[in-house]
Order: structure tokens, then C-alpha cells, then sequence
């Protein structure tokens, strides 16, 4: 949980600051390309936010540890983080962007706008005028129970 979390913070570090074409931020100055997802998010992380959020069910599987996988739902786990993982680092690109914008943005220091196209996979929701997508809130229902019942367990 903590490291898929620091990793999306780390990512959406790297995609915000130092991913740009033609001198702006990759998300501002491309749309995605499949679906909801830009190159980048394809490979490499995607794959790298998956290995991360999924390392507990590999480390299980490599030491041969099978009866635990299925026992103690690290599959279940790994998907919570990945999940987690995946609202987190979409989540802190836009901090980033209003907290610390980068000179070259054009869209410094604004918050998630309905036009983002994070914002129009599900809709989003306005609170108190701050915009949140939809998603984000559909994936931490998912995710915090899980987490909760992990700690609950132990």
C-alpha cells in the first residue's frame, strides 16, 4: 500500500515535471491515444504501477507460497494498490499543477477543469466548486474497504 502510493507520487512527479512535447506537458499538449490513456501510461507505467501494486502475490508466487495467495487474498490486495495507485498518481498531476505549476503549462495553477478528459471518463462531481472526477471516488470505495478489512485482519 505505501509503496504503490509513494510510486504514484513519484510518477506523477515525473509526468508533470519532465514529460512534455513540443514544450508542454504531455497531457496538455496531446490527446490520449487509447481510450483514456496516453503512450507513456501504456508503457511504461502502467506496467510499473502493476509490478509495484502486485509485488506481495509475486514475492508469494516465487518463494512457492502458494496456499497463502489464495488464504490471506493477496490477489485481492494487489489489486486495492493498484487501483489505489492509479487514482493517486492522476490525482497528484493535478496537486502538482496547482500547487507547483511548471513555467511551461498552460494550464498553471488550475484545478481538474470538466474539459480534462480524466473528468469525462465517468463525468465528475463538483464539490463546493472543486471539481473531482468520478472515478476517483468509485475507486476509493474499492480500495479503503479492502484496505480497512487487511488491517482489521491482522
Amino acid at each position: 500500500m505505501i509503496l504503490s502510493f509513494s510510486f504514484a507520487i513519484l510518477f506523477a512527479y515525473l509526468e508533470y515535471y519532465f514529460i512534455f512535447l513540443d514544450g508542454l506537458p504531455y497531457r496538455n499538449a496531446i490527446e490520449p491515444r487509447m481510450y483514456i490513456f496516453h503512450s507513456y501510461h501504456l508503457f511504461p507505467l502502467i506496467p510499473l504501477l502493476a509490478f509495484i501494486a502486485f509485488e506481495p502475490l509475486i514475492h508469494q508466487y516465487l518463494i512457492g507460497s502458494y496456499h497463502n495467495i489464495v488464504k490471506r487474498g493477496i490477489l485481492i490486495l494487489g489489486f486495492a494498490n493498484f487501483l489505489q495507485a492509479l487514482t493517486v498518481n492522476d490525482l497528484f498531476y493535478f496537486v502538482f499543477r496547482r500547487i507547483n505549476p511548471s513555467a511551461n503549462d498552460p494550464l498553471a495553477g488550475e484545478w481538474i477543469r470538466q474539459a480534462e478528459w480524466t473528468a469525462q471518463i465517468l463525468g465528475s462531481i463538483n464539490l463546493f466548486g472543486v471539481v473531482f472526477p468520478t472515478w476517483y471516488l468509485i475507486t476509493f470505495i474499492i480500495f479503503v474497504p479492502v484496505y480497512l478489512a487487511f488491517l482489521i485482519a491482522k
